[in-house]
């Protein structure tokens, strides 16, 4: 079914070997994922809920509704980062290489306008599942749906050429984006970028002017008394935040699924 209001289809989980079929039926590499560890969550950037925030403390502090130039100020962080770039890394991509500025920016933290994502369904339900107790979801973006209708629309544009053009409305697209320089981790989660044409609108607002419903998104909404089932699974296939998050950030990440442990012992030895 059409989520009211919603430009995808929802399905909702029953269990995990429901999920498996329905994620089976998506061709691979035609299809990417993406986990919401809270069902509610919205489709938005960092750099979109960034500006979100700095809106609102700007209508505090000066008790109006003005706004600032979102995309101006996108550039300002680009360039901080090019410039400092050097003191900390040692490979760097071209001055004119933004997107790949952006993908390195994101690998450290910093707010851009990249929506994680995967190819991989398993590994976007571990970020559905690995923290919070809420129901929570998994994503599926049909890029290739999304990539045919593009064509039709801006015909022989290179979108990613465009992309920094504040395209909205009519004149707005999702891309998604492989960068040429990978990572370790990046290697490892299977990761790629969706990418807006604007930093005015969530992906909720794209995809609306796409029209394409389920054809193009999908929301798998798993509740959450699936979780812990759904941890002791992908564990099973080595899908951890050890295996994901190469070194010792990622083990650390890891120590906080040792809490889980005495109930795993428990249920083994039949306690209650």
């Amino acid at each position: 079914m059409t989520d009211a209001g919603q430009p995808y289809e929802v399905i909702t989980i029953e269990s995990w070997e429901q999920f498996d079929r329905e994620v089976s039926s998506l061709p691979y590499r035609e299809w990417v994922f993406r986990g919401h560890s809270d069902a509610r969550w919205e489709l938005k950037t960092s750099l979109y809920r960034l500006f979100e925030d700095a809106d609102r403390i700007i209508e505090l502090h000066k008790g109006s509704g003005r706004k600032f130039a979102k995309d101006e100020h996108e550039k300002l962080l680009i360039a901080r980062f090019k410039s400092n770039a050097h003191l900390y890394l040692r490979a760097l991509p071209k001055e004119d290489q933004d997107l790949e500025w952006l993908a390195i920016m994101q690998h450290f933290g910093a707010p851009t306008r990249l929506l994680d994502a995967t190819l991989s369904p398993l590994i976007a339900s571990y970020f559905a599942i690995e923290t919070g107790h809420r129901d929570c979801c998994v994503f599926a973006f049909n890029q290739s749906n999304l990539r045919d209708v593009d064509s039709v629309v801006f015909e022989k544009e290179k979108l990613k050429d465009v992309l920094f053009e504040n395209r909205t409305q009519r004149d707005s697209f999702i891309v998604a984006h492989l960068p040429v320089m990978s990572n370790e981790r990046l290697e490892a989660q299977q990761g790629l970028f969706l990418i807006p044409s604007t930093n005015y609108m969530t992906f909720e607002q794209l995809l609306e002017y796409y029209d394409l419903g389920g054809r193009a998104c999908k929301k798998f909404l798993v509740p959450a008394r699936l979780r812990y089932e759904g941890v002791e699974r992908l564990r099973r296939m080595n899908i951890t935040t050890s295996s994901l998050f190469p070194g010792l950030d990622g083990f650390c990440r890891s120590l906080r699924s040792q809490v889980l442990e005495p109930v795993k012992r428990q249920k083994l030895l039949g306690g209650e």
